[in-house]
């Protein structure tokens, strides 16, 4: 969620998510035709309250949420990436379930007062998001 708000605050007009089932591993892809990031940035927009972009007027932005979540992203074994090829791409990868434990049952795993669910099968495609400006 949070890549697309980004790319819907910060970037081009035209977003499109990717995503993809690869070798050992599920990618989500967020891509935008913006201008992108500045190439000294791109190491810092990963850091708390650090910002490459300092447009006004964005209600709930405390420059937080690149960093929360690539630390998601390394919790889970996976990884948060930016590059710039003539659009915006945040790459999110994160290690794939095997495919034997797909069909198994899915049980509540239960610790103290709290149940997690076991995540179940994850699906691929590709679909456009269309951003419409809003005065």
């Amino acid at each position: 969620r949070n890549l697309i708000t980004n790319a819907f605050r910060y970037g081009g007009p035209n977003i499109e998510v990717v995503t993809a089932a690869e070798q050992g591993l599920i990618a989500v892809e967020v891509i935008d035709d913006g201008g992108g990031i500045p190439t000294e940035d791109q190491d810092r927009i990963f850091i708390a309250y650090e910002r490459a972009h300092h447009t006004a007027g964005q209600p709930g932005s405390v420059g937080v949420g690149l960093t929360i979540s690539r630390t998601l992203a390394e919790l889970m074994g996976g990884s948060l990436t930016y590059r710039f090829d003539g659009r915006s791409v945040f790459r999110l990868e994160l290690p794939r379930v095997a495919e034997e434990s797909l069909d198994a049952p899915q049980s509540p795993r239960i610790s103290g007062d709290e149940v997690a669910l076991d995540i179940g099968p994850f699906r691929t495609g590709r679909f456009g998001v269309d951003v419409a400006a809003i005065d």
